[in-house]
């Protein structure tokens, strides 16, 4: 990023979406997990039986593939704990859910997730992110994946005081962005995009330019 400020473009708003834009600010503490408990009390027969046909024990892969068995405790404690938290929040299963309704129940849950692991105090950068998301909402499409995006090209590229100025609005959601990817490395060329934005009367044309998925919905920014 040359510019000292991020160039951030509104994307029109003509596509209904849910936003959030609450305080859901990471705190300095670390969950601290005492009691691992089982990822539930009974199996499904099939499961059992079709389990009981390998000719390996499944229990020491699942150890290898989580690095021991006081990782795949915790995997368990934490799954365990989203279990519940599915259904304290009312999260609903996506089965028979028209697109829309499918894409609002995901933004809740992604809403739930996120303002669940700042109470806990779980780092982004932590496993137990993923642990925790998956029995939630067990796909990568989730709404805000492309805002992670967009946050970590400004990590990544940004300047100290573009960082300083613009992170802390899009962990607290205050910014919700992706990025633009050229596609010049793709050879690709001839491309022109135009971006409007409604509300401010804005025009953007950029040339050889993709935008990945979901921008307007929900993510309003690009990081250019």
């Amino acid at each position: 990023m040359g510019q000292e400020d991020l160039r951030l473009t509104v994307h029109s708003p003509w596509v209904k979406c849910k936003s959030l834009h609450g305080s859901v600010s990471v705190t300095t503490k670390y969950l601290q997990i005492e009691d691992h408990s089982a990822m539930a009390a009974t199996v499904n027969p099939d499961l059992a039986h079709s389990r009981a046909q390998a000719t390996f024990d499944p229990l020491q892969l699942t150890h290898y593939l989580y690095g021991g068995p006081e990782k795949v405790k915790r995997k368990r404690f934490i799954q365990n704990m989203a279990i519940k938290v599915y259904k304290e929040e009312g999260c609903q299963d996506f089965t028979d859910m028209t697109r829309d309704e499918a894409y609002t129940e995901a933004l809740h849950k992604i809403t739930v997730i996120y303002k669940k692991l700042a109470e806990l105090g779980i780092q982004r950068d932590s496993t137990d992110v993923y642990f925790f998301r998956e029995p939630i909402l067990p796909f990568d499409g989730y709404p805000f994946a492309i805002h992670s995006v967009g946050r970590a090209t400004v990590a990544q590229q940004g300047s100290e005081s573009q960082c300083v100025k613009w992170l802390p609005l899009f962990d607290s959601f205050q910014v919700t962005g992706t990025y633009g990817q050229t596609e010049l490395g793709h050879d690709m060329s001839g491309i022109v995009t135009d971006y409007s934005g409604c509300a401010k009367n804005i025009k953007l044309t950029i040339m050889t330019c993709f935008i990945i998925g979901s921008a307007a919905c929900p993510c309003l920014h690009l990081v250019l």
